[in-house]
């Protein structure tokens, strides 16, 4: 059994899992997490923990791997030099020293979900701004990198070796979409934040940042502006009311429909913006977050690229996380279409870095 500790901005998501499967979850605000964590273990825990994984959204430590096993690292030293630690981090090495302790024979793992992107070239990095602010938190910080670097590494070790040149495409309530050179990202749609990028289901997208001046001066305060752009914005934003991805990819409302059109063409215009920027391209992976909604979306979008001679079918519906080949034998292109799965992807991962550190 392994415990997947997920920490995230104003709660931490426990998950027991076995067999590369969740069998128990709690979501623990900051401010009790301690004491339900305690709880939770002591009612449900009763067999030994093999791994505890500790996944979070920043890099804890500078340079990092996407996976880093915690015996290589002194945690005692991070949590002396807290004072330099967001309060992020400060509870990230809290919740570590805490299952260190309590499972001391367990192997412990640090994810980070944006260390993949420390990886962009400058070109994709570097802001036109005045140098006296191009600090190195003003930068693109990228999203879903463990996703990313995921496909990339699977399709490259388990389907197809000659496999350089990727676009790795997201789909659910954050789409988004990497260009990969040979395992390394050299583009991505998010950026600074999730609201950069592609419409998402509250995030705005790509805008022109004097309209945000233009919030300002009509009275709006900079923390609602954030707010705005980030939760209230996108395509819930656009329709006026909440739904998820899937129940969006079904609707069939006049307003639905009007958004999906804009949306498929926000994601054709990256995928294209992405060929160019890698000089063509050896696959398109498709990650998706709504499988049996987003049959129709899929041929959409590689019909369109029809004149590129890629060449596809419709993804099975498959209850599995396998991952299937789309494309035809005659396509020029070759596509990948699975589920997003993230216990899998976490899973697969770590046994890859195990590979790596073992062959070295």
């Amino acid at each position: 059994m392994n415990i997947l500790l997920d920490i995230q901005s104003s709660r931490i998501k426990l998950t027991l899992i076995k067999n590369c499967q969740s069998i128990m979850e709690s979501d623990l605000l900051y401010e009790n997490w301690l004491t339900v964590s305690k709880t939770f273990i002591s009612y449900n825990v009763k067999e030994n923990i093999e791994e505890c994984w500790y996944l979070q959204e920043s890099d804890l430590i500078k340079g990092m791997n996407s996976i880093e096993d915690l015996s290589n690292i002194q945690i005692n030293n991070l949590y002396t030099a807290g004072a330099s630690l967001s309060n992020n981090d400060l509870y990230t090495v809290s919740v570590i020293n805490f299952f260190t302790a309590l499972f001391p024979k367990s192997h412990h793992r640090l994810i980070s979900d944006k260390a993949f992107f420390s990886a962009l070239p400058d070109d994709s990095l570097i802001c036109a701004i005045p140098s006296k602010f191009r600090k190195s938190s003003f930068t693109k910080r990228g999203g879903f990198g463990l996703t990313h670097k995921w496909i990339a590494d699977i399709l490259k070790q388990k389907y197809d070796s000659s496999i350089s040149k990727i676009i790795s495409i997201y789909l659910g309530d954050k789409t988004n979409i990497t260009a990969i050179q040979e395992g390394q990202p050299i583009e991505t749609s998010i950026g600074f934040s999730s609201a950069e990028g592609l419409p998402s289901m509250t995030g705005c997208g790509d805008i022109d940042p004097t309209m945000l001046m233009e919030l300002h001066a009509y009275g709006m305060e900079i923390h609602d502006i954030v707010d705005l752009i980030e939760n209230k914005s996108g395509i819930c934003g656009y329709l006026g009311r909440n739904i998820n991805f899937r129940e969006f990819l079904k609707d069939t409302s006049e307003q639905a429909v009007a958004i999906r059109e804009v949306y498929f063409y926000q994601i054709i215009k990256f995928i294209g913006y992405y060929m160019a920027i890698l000089g063509g391209i050896d696959a398109i992976a498709i990650v998706s977050d709504a499988a049996g909604e987003d049959t129709s979306m899929i041929t959409y979008l590689c019909e369109w690229f029809n004149f590129m001679g890629i060449k596809t079918q419709s993804p099975e519906i498959i209850n599995d996380n396998c991952i299937q080949k789309i494309s035809l034998v005659n396509s020029s292109v070759s596509v990948y279409y699975t589920i997003y799965d993230k216990i899998k992807i976490l899973s697969d991962l770590i046994e890859f870095s195990k590979k790596t550190i073992n062959c070295n």
